[in-house]
């Protein structure tokens, strides 16, 4: 039987469209009195999609703290394909205000935070990511800078660098 190309579009949009969805999160703070041990997080969603029946589910754990002026948190997660595959990964991030580490005045311009990430898929594909950012003394330019690698199981590394500037008038 032939088929039009808008009975076509009309197929792939039943076939890839979600028909059930379920999702649940649980967020802890992690306190004592005056004492802040941070924060917890679990989340967990399932899905599966109409005509094939196919499903999806992805589980994650986080923690994130401070240790005096900086921050981090770490996140693992699960996640399992339409064939069953199932994909871990590492996610770890800090953040450090740089007028703190440096011990420079809030008010005078210059570079004020720095983001450093990395991630892994336990499988040979990491990704490590580094950005500052700040703004000049009268707060009328914004900037940051942005350096990222990834490294992958098979095929060929990358190195991006980048930046963006902006000017409020």
């Amino acid at each position: 039987a032939e088929h039009s190309s808008g009975d076509n579009a009309r197929g792939m949009n039943d076939y890839s469209r979600m028909k059930n969805q379920f999702t649940i999160s649980l967020n802890q703070s992690l306190k004592d009195e005056d004492i802040n041990y941070g924060s917890l997080y679990l989340t967990g969603s399932w899905a599966d999609y109409w005509v094939t029946n196919d499903s999806r589910s992805s589980f994650s754990a986080g923690y994130s703290n401070s240790i005096g002026w900086a921050s981090y948190s770490i996140n693992l997660q699960r996640t399992y394909d339409e064939d069953d595959n199932r994909d871990d990964s590492v996610y770890l991030s800090v953040t450090i205000p740089l007028d703190k580490l440096l011990g420079t005045d809030r008010d005078s311009g210059g570079f004020r935070t720095l983001n450093s990430s990395v991630s892994s898929d336990f499988d040979g594909s990491n990704q490590f990511n580094t950005s500052a950012s700040g703004y000049s003394a009268d707060n009328r330019w914004s900037y940051s800078v942005s350096t990222a690698y990834n490294m992958e199981k098979e095929g060929t590394d990358l190195s991006t660098v980048s930046s963006y500037v902006s000017y409020d008038s």
